[in-house]
């Protein structure tokens, strides 16, 4: 009997993908980014017809993949950016589908995918745009990677959130007891556009059920972006939605007060949780063009409440 207790608590715990040791040089094909571990992660592209005036490395939200951004991408093509958008580890086609990684390896390749775009490209500015999950990477990888911008869209974050000690116990202990216990994911907005809905609803490499592990991984990740100190953010554009039921308005919120001068944040009325795949987000892209050109350009009228009547206080 005891050897039997031994050899299942010795199979308890988060069980993360080890993502070994390097064994090449990074690179960035047409298709996709492959990783010093040799790890191969599709990527999506989109060019402008003539020089970039920038480039935009986009990182998609939890559950999703890099065709989160087929609206996106072509519309920022079309004003004149190069737009990168990687499947992120465990999810779309890269190896090890619906497991976690690590938030460390995850800011590794946007570190590295950064440095890649800068060979290709040469000196262009970088700006990181990361949704939800992809935003908390973002905010961790945007130092490091010398982003001169970051747009952060409802971005993974769980500062000042009540009793989230407690949530992290239980997520925690449900992470090393069942590290297999699954539960469905809800993909669906109501706000979102119908290209995107469909892709969600339909689309197999959409991830649509969550292991305990996997889900404690992303709030690690929540929580490590959250505890980033003031300041260590390049300029930034903060966009959700008053209707986001995903990331609490509190957590936002304590993120908006915290960026510096040069940043803004935007609130949209009626917005929900994946605002790059809805008709309000994609309607203010030229004033998203205009606040990277100029960081003293007003919010659009599409998101018009401003973060002070939103957070007061």
């Amino acid at each position: 009997m005891a050897a039997l207790l031994a050899s299942l608590l010795t199979g308890c715990g988060p069980q993360f993908v080890d993502h070994g040791s390097d064994v090449r040089s990074a690179g960035l094909t047409d298709t996709a980014y492959v990783a010093a571990d040799g790890v191969r992660l599709p990527a999506q592209r989109y060019a402008p017809e003539g020089e970039p005036r920038a480039i935009v490395l986009a990182l998609h939200s939890f559950g999703d993949f890099g065709l989160a951004f087929e609206q996106v991408g072509p519309a920022l093509a079309a004003r004149g950016f190069a737009v990168v958008a990687p499947d992120q580890r465990g999810f779309g086609q890269s190896p090890a589908f619906g497991r976690w990684w690590g938030h460390d390896v995850m800011v590794a390749d946007a570190v590295t995918l950064a440095g890649l775009l800068r060979d290709e490209f040469g000196d262009l500015p970088v700006i990181l745009l990361g949704e939800s999950m992809g935003g908390a990477v973002a905010m961790l990888a945007a130092t490091p990677a010398g982003a001169d911008a970051v747009i952060l869209a409802a971005p993974a974050v769980r500062a000042e959130l009540p009793h989230r000690w407690a949530w992290d116990v239980g997520f925690r202990t449900a992470a090393t007891v069942v590290p297999w216990y699954t539960r469905e994911v809800d993909h669906g907005e109501a706000t979102l556009t119908e290209v995107a809905r469909d892709r969600l609803a339909d689309d197999p490499r959409v991830l649509r059920e969550v292991r305990a592990d996997t889900y404690w991984g992303l709030l690690r990740l929540a929580n490590a972006a959250s505890a980033l100190p003031a300041g260590r953010l390049p300029r930034t554009l903060l966009l959700f939605g008053d209707e986001d039921s995903v990331v609490p308005d509190v957590s936002l919120c304590e993120l908006a007060s915290r960026l510096g001068n040069d940043s803004a944040s935007w609130v949209y009325p009626g917005g929900g949780h994946r605002l790059m795949q809805e008709p309000a987000g994609l309607a203010t892209l030229d004033s998203m063009v205009a606040w990277i050109e100029d960081p003293s350009a007003a919010a659009p009228s599409e998101a018009h409440t401003r973060v002070e009547a939103y957070c007061p206080g």
